[in-house]
């Protein structure tokens, strides 16, 4: 997640307001559709913080 400068932790906060999200997913958490469509929604509408590189 560092092409977004958002660690596991802080994406699964945003996303679904679970800081042990991605920890509990690579352990095999089963998901509802609605919790699959809120981090769908959050992906698409997450802005990153422009890096350095880019505002030059």
């Amino acid at each position: 997640m560092d092409a977004h400068q958002l660690s596991e932790w802080q994406f699964g906060e945003q996303a679904v307001n679970d800081r042990h999200f991605v920890r509990q997913l690579r352990a095999g958490r089963d998901l509802r559709m609605s919790t699959v469509e809120r981090v769908r929604r959050f992906m698409t509408e997450f802005n990153s913080p422009t890096s350095p590189q880019e505002a030059a």
